[in-house]
Order: C-alpha cells, then structure tokens, then sequence
C-alpha cells in the first residue's frame, strides 16, 4: 500500500470517530441526557453519514472493536490495525475535548461528559458484569451488521451506511 493512501485512510479513520463522539456528546449536553432517542439518532446519523461520505476510502472502521474484528477475519493487516486504532481513539478524544470547548463546563460536567454512569438506566441496578455482557452483546450486533453490510459482496455497498447507522441507534436505545 502507498504512503499516501495510508495517510488518506488514517485521517478518514481519525474523522469518523471525531464526528461521532463530538455529535453524540453534543446531543447528550443538548437534550441534558434526557432524550435517550434524540442522542442515539446523533450517533447513528454521525456514523451513518461518515461511512457513507468516507468509509471507501478506508473501510470506515472508525472504531477500535470494529477494527480488531477486521484483525481477527484477516481483513487487515495487524500494523495498519494499530495505525487505525491509535488514530481512532485520538479521533474520539479530539471530539470530546472539541465538544467540551463549544459548551459551558457547567452543561459538560451535568452530563458527566457524556459518559452514562455505570447503572443510571435501570435504577443504579446494573452491576459492572451486567454491563460487561450488554457491552459485548451489543458490540457484536455492531460488527455483524457490518460485516453483514459493509464486507460481504453481496449486499449493496450503499446500504451500509444506513445499516451500521441504525445499528448504533439501536445498540444505544438498548444499552443507553
């Protein structure tokens, strides 16, 4: 692979998760966590979008499970993974701390950032090995519908987009 092509996948892999962590935070400060639909169609429109602007040019992984799903099937090479994964988490972060400077710290820190407490969806009930498995259970949901969308030729590229989009708004009205 080409120096330039993989600098061109690297910023695409850096934008994807940027727009989805600055979006999906926006929407958590703006609805005040409140409008668990308004912030999982941010999120999925966000990742939607990118995918279907930019996920050609570097299978718009955009997100680090993703990516080692890719590892593990052998669909990426295990130093461009890395290459993906650090740009990735510098993406998410660089969204994070950009959605931080657009917003008051007070609207930021009421939202505890945007990161839902462990357990706030079901009365402070959920314990940290319930979490675990909602997390895994719905990353896996996510790499299926990509793999499903995304990777096998015979479904139409173009719906890729759309699906791994809906996936995420799913995941997210699942597992808040």
């Amino acid at each position: 692979m080409a120096q330039r092509d993989l600098v061109k996948q690297l910023i695409v892999e850096f934008i994807g998760p940027f727009a989805l962590c600055f979006a999906g935070i926006s929407a958590i400060v703006a609805t005040q966590g409140e409008d668990i639909v308004a912030i999982a169609l941010a999120h999925g429109l966000a990742i939607g979008l990118m995918i279907t602007a930019a996920g050609h040019i570097s299978g718009g992984h955009f997100n680090p499970a993703v990516t080692l799903g890719f590892l593990a099937a052998r669909r990426i090479e295990p130093v461009q993974a890395g290459y993906y994964i650090a740009v990735q988490l510098l993406g998410g972060l660089f969204g994070a701390l950009i959605a931080r400077v657009c917003f008051p710290a007070e609207a930021i820190d009421e939202v505890n950032g945007g990161i839902p407490a462990l357990g706030a969806i079901a009365d402070e009930t959920v314990n940290a090995g319930q979490a675990l498995v909602m997390e895994i259970v719905l990353t896996f949901f996510l790499v299926f519908v990509i793999f499903g969308a995304a990777v096998d030729g015979k479904t139409g590229r173009w719906i890729a987009g759309l699906a791994i989009g809906l996936i995420i708004s799913v995941d997210i009205l699942a597992g808040g």
